[in-house]
């Protein structure tokens, strides 16, 4: 088997893997987050100190946010009325 073929084979098989996982989902940055949320990057940093909130922790002080995780938040935080009558 030549290098080409090789790398060709590898690239098939990525291929396959990348179809059966799906595709990898962005992660966003606490400046990127608090800005999908609203708030303020330090509200957001409270929230991640608290644990109130999923995150990635990448490096001591540098977290990453999938966006599935920020909208679970925010509907854990939804207040919904428990009836139409007031």
């Amino acid at each position: 088997m030549n290098i080409g073929t090789e790398i060709t084979a590898w690239a098939e098989l990525r291929s396959m893997i990348d179809q059966l996982l799906g595709e990898p989902e962005a992660l966003l940055n606490t400046e990127q987050a608090a800005a999908y949320l609203n708030i303020a990057p330090e509200s957001l940093r409270r929230l991640v100190r608290r644990k109130a909130i999923s995150f990635v922790q990448v490096l001591p002080s540098e977290y990453r946010f999938r966006q599935k995780d920020l909208e679970e938040y925010v509907l854990s935080r939804w207040n919904r009325r428990q009836s139409g009558v007031r």
